[in-house]
């Protein structure tokens, strides 16, 4: 039974009917519509022309954070309408790009047609079926089990990311610290994806460069199958069963279809990445917000631990602190985040610290400029002539632009989880597009986020409907016995 009273929501009425939705979902959800076609097109990596589109998904996102939460006129039957389209933009991207990266089956076969193919299916039934939970599920099943497939039956992968994890898992369980091994150089000796400093002999000198938690949540799938990326699946699915859990409005169901519609979604559980390990956390903050506040701190704790850019996250911490701030609930708020970052962190960091600091933190500064990034210093540098050398403090930039960045999400966003899960996507999106490093993974991110921003913001049109008595009808007497 819920005990935390619910709040009155800042909410102009334009249109007080509960099918109307906040005039933000429409803007948030073609953003990130828009940002999952590009990231399909692109696959995360340099391409000048779909830079240049990038900046409408800029401003979207944008618009839709510094608007205030008010109710437009879009009803259901026309938001169900738009999820279509943007669907269908989302399906037509497949048209023009790979799906995946190690699953290569012949060229128009059934098996290489049936894995997205279904996928968009399900999502097209989540769409169709309206509120229909149900649905929801069944369509994340059927992505978990396309992903096994192509995880199944795909090639090796050629990536990095992967040895890190299947060699780090199997260190732990012969008791071998991962932080402290080296990995084979999967892309020969002396490439441009390391600083030269770390690769010595055909390995690279760093231990498992992610926080432990992200170990954590792999390892139960390593040590029952041998892969890691069956639990990346199983991370990304529950992430669109969250967002859908996240609010019964129409907005969020259409959100979480699109989410598992992501043309480039199979290559980022291909490759291993940990990504939706992190969007999985920040979905867990919105789920404990808006249905069980009392959990906050524990999934806070967890989201900051699981990747290491997420403490350009903290500033937003002021958006969900109980009030007034300078409070002994809101210390006791910051404490249990604490703890539990430090439970699920601490015993593995704590095993070889150097080793650990080494692998996280030194080895992420030391990394090269990247001239495949999908971002706007890539871009620059790209235009240069061929033997252009980016200078050091372009890598102060991405940095530089967070302060203002705060500083303006803060004075505009709203005091709840809506306003913490739009900061972060926002904050994401300038972060990525002006780094010397942006790709695939972190923009995948920040599209997840985007539409997660939905759910939250939907859910707290949920409240205000609750909290907010309808309005008389014509012909009933109001509160005063006006009749109107």
């Amino acid at each position: 039974m819920r005990t935390d009273p619910l709040p009155t929501l800042p909410y102009a009425a334009v249109d007080a009917s509960p099918r109307a939705a906040d005039r933000r979902v429409p803007l948030l959800l073609v953003a990130a519509a828009a940002y999952q076609v590009l990231l399909g097109l692109s696959e995360g990596l340099f391409d000048s022309t779909l830079l240049l589109q990038a900046p409408l998904v800029m401003l979207l996102a944008w618009v839709a954070a510094l608007a205030p939460p008010r109710v437009g006129k879009l009803t259901d039957r026309r938001l169900a309408v738009l999820g279509v389209a943007l669907l269908g933009a989302q399906a037509i991207t497949l048209g023009f790009t790979t799906h995946y990266y190690y699953y290569r089956p012949a060229a128009y076969s059934f098996a290489a047609a049936w894995p997205m193919g279904a996928t968009f299916a399900a999502a097209a039934v989540v769409l169709l079926r309206g509120r229909g939970r149900w649905a929801l599920v069944i369509a994340a099943a059927v992505h978990v089990a396309a992903t096994w497939w192509v995880v199944r039956h795909g090639m090796r992968p050629i990536i990095d990311v992967w040895v890190f994890h299947q060699d780090s898992a199997a260190a732990l369980l012969r008791g071998e610290n991962p932080f402290a091994i080296t990995f084979p150089n999967v892309y020969g000796h002396k490439n441009r994806f390391y600083s030269d400093e770390v690769q010595v002999d055909g390995r690279v000198l760093f231990g498992f460069p992610y926080p432990p938690l992200s170990l954590l949540l792999y390892l139960p799938s390593y040590a029952l199958t041998g892969e890691s990326r069956y639990a990346h699946a199983l991370a990304y699915a529950l992430c669109a069963v969250g967002i859908g859990l996240v609010s019964r409005r129409r907005g969020a169901l259409i959100a979480a279809a699109l989410l598992l519609a992501a043309p480039a979604c199979f290559i980022v559980i291909e490759s291993a990445w940990t990504e939706p390990f992190v969007l999985l956390m920040l979905v867990l903050v919105a789920l404990a917000a808006v249905h069980a506040r009392r959990w906050l701190p524990v999934a806070l704790g967890l989201f900051f631990a699981v990747k290491q850019y997420n403490v350009i996250f903290l500033p937003f911490l002021f958006l969900l602190l109980p009030r007034p701030v300078m409070s002994r609930a809101s210390f006791r708020f910051l404490g249990w985040m604490a703890l539990t970052g430090a439970v699920v962190s601490l015993p593995l960091a704590a095993w070889d610290w150097p080793a650990f600091w080494n692998s996280d933190v030194t080895i992420q500064i030391k990394q090269p400029f990247r001239f495949d990034a999908f971002s706007y210093l890539a871009l620059i540098a790209n235009s240069k002539p061929g033997d252009f050398v980016p200078p050091g403090w372009w890598s102060a930039i991405p940095f530089a632009l967070l302060v203002p960045t705060w500083a303006v999400l803060l004075w505009r966003l709203p005091r709840d989880v809506s306003g913490f899960t739009l900061g972060v996507s926002v904050t994401t999106i300038m972060f990525l597009f002006f780094n010397r490093q942006a790709f695939l993974n972190y923009h995948t991110f920040a599209a997840g986020a985007l539409l997660l921003s939905v759910a939250t913001i939907e859910a707290n049109r949920r409240r205000e409907d609750e909290v907010q008595p309808p309005a008389p009808s014509p012909g009933t007497p109001g509160e005063d016995g006006v009749w109107v």
